[in-house]
């Protein structure tokens, strides 16, 4: 069963689909946030956080894809958008998860992809309630990414103090304070077990950054596993790399949920 559903952060309203499996009465089941990349949505290339959605609730559990705030169907204009917005947009949907759905506030995990694994891990480190963490091709530091420089060759738009990225406006605001954020540290005040997927071959978040991940994971002594799949980009766009990530991801939430 899947539904569409709202919250608010800050006045603006935020719309994701929750994912439900068949269960009695009275059930409640864990759960997992899935949060999406920069410039990305709750469905995600291929459908794959559908398919991740789906993968989860066949296994009985409840699962949770929703736009950050000026992404997708959910209120507000991305260029005004910054990182921490997208940060409190998840602790949010954490939130209503707890307060609306037939959850086990003990059981929840987080999931994200690129960007959205960054929020993840700083997620996953902030909120005591994340007992579970997946992070997909996930940006571990943003210096060492080269934001913003790598937009800065496209058109500026003074009047949006932002980027014209192919027709989404990048915001200057979004980088606001971002050299102070650093998402491999923050991870290391997760609450429970970190599972790592990255393609060798992703162009976009180099595989440089799942090994700062590890290593900082392994210095903080919190369980973690690294899979690496040989050749996958950075949105595993290939059907093989797909159904790995999904299967690895579920397996982990069963295991570790």
């Amino acid at each position: 069963m899947r539904y569409p559903v709202s919250f608010y952060n800050q006045g603006q309203k935020l719309i994701g689909v929750v994912h439900r499996p068949a269960g009695s009465e009275g059930e409640r089941y864990p759960a997992v946030v899935l949060c999406h990349g920069f410039t990305g949505q709750k469905v995600e290339p291929h459908r794959i956080f559908v398919k991740m959605a789906e993968a989860l609730a066949d296994r009985g559990y409840l699962a949770l894809r929703f736009d950050f705030r000026g992404s997708g169907d959910s209120e507000g204009d991305f260029h005004k958008v910054n990182f921490e917005d997208e940060v409190s947009d998840a602790i949010k949907a954490v939130d209503y998860l707890v307060a609306a759905e037939p959850v086990d506030p003990g059981r929840i995990g987080v999931l994200g992809l690129s960007m959205g694994g960054a929020v993840a891990a700083c997620l996953s480190g902030r909120d005591p309630r994340i007992k579970a963490t997946v992070l997909w091709a996930a940006v571990s530091d943003f210096q060492v990414l080269g934001a913003p420089e790598r937009w800065k060759d496209s058109p500026w738009m003074p009047e949006f103090e932002a980027w014209d990225v192919g027709g989404l406006l990048v915001g200057r605001r979004f980088f606001e304070g971002m050299e102070r954020i650093v998402p491999w540290q923050e991870i290391k005040k997760a609450k429970g077990p970190v599972l790592i997927l990255h393609g060798d071959g992703d162009t976009v978040v180099p595989i440089d950054h799942a090994h700062r991940y590890q290593q900082a994971l392994g210095n903080a002594g919190i369980p973690h596993r690294l899979v690496v799949l040989e050749g996958a980009d950075h949105t595993f766009n290939r059907h093989a790399w797909e159904q790995q990530v999904i299967q690895e991801s579920a397996a982990w939430f069963v295991e570790h949920l």
